[in-house]
């Protein structure tokens, strides 16, 4: 499958706070995103978790129940085949821009833009649950040496959960900490409440 490329986020005025330009067939769109999140980033990679960054998530849409069945059957088959099946899906929906890596060379200190392949809004008994799908390494928090590295092979889920207040907690796994729940119809953390808090202080903006 071809890489769909995402060009530089640009500010726009209004509301909005940022503009998904995205490369969609060869023509750029401007598109606003429909929603926007801001969270702190968590290094746990210590004893004690440190702040590691603000984050940002920008959506264009949701992604549609036909994709998300489509990636609960390839769920069984392991992370290679649920890795396959989300880079087939169609072009990015979002990103996720973080923090650059300060002490490494220009570019790398530029803010990282990560494109989103997937993403589902689910309504839940305590509030929200939104989860957020991506083939990149994310690697908030991590050393430079870690973080720098262009794997654009490696399943990664976002899983947040907003309570009453509307604020939320994201964890972050990999291919093999992930599962399909079928009442919700989406992909999920297994073991959420066990996991690490990769994001903290959670909030969302409508557009």
């Amino acid at each position: 499958m071809t890489r769909r490329s995402l060009r530089p986020i640009v500010a726009c005025l209004g509301v909005a706070a940022l503009c998904l330009v995205s490369v969609r067939e060869g023509s750029a769109q401007r598109v606003p995103p429909i929603e926007k999140f801001d969270a702190t980033a968590m290094d746990t990679s210590g004893p004690t978790p440190q702040k590691a960054g603000h984050i940002e998530i920008g959506l264009e849409r949701w992604s549609k129940d036909a994709d998300a069945e489509k990636l609960g059957a390839a769920a069984g088959g392991g992370g290679a085949a649920l890795l396959e099946s989300l880079k087939a899906v169609g072009s990015p929906i979002g990103v996720i821009i973080s923090p650059g890596i300060q002490g490494a060379g220009a570019r790398a200190r530029e803010r990282r833009q990560q494109a989103v392949l997937y993403a589902r809004d689910i309504k839940t008994a305590s509030g929200r649950q939104v989860v957020i799908a991506t083939d990149e390494h994310l690697g908030f928090g991590e050393l430079g040496k870690d973080r720098v590295r262009a794997d654009k092979n490696e399943l990664t889920v976002i899983d947040i959960r907003f309570g009453a207040n509307g604020k939320g907690v994201g964890k972050i796994g990999l291919a093999d900490q992930v599962t399909y729940n079928k009442q919700t119809k989406s992909l999920e953390l297994a073991g959420f409440d066990k996991l690490p808090a990769g994001l903290v202080d959670v909030t969302a903006t409508k557009r």
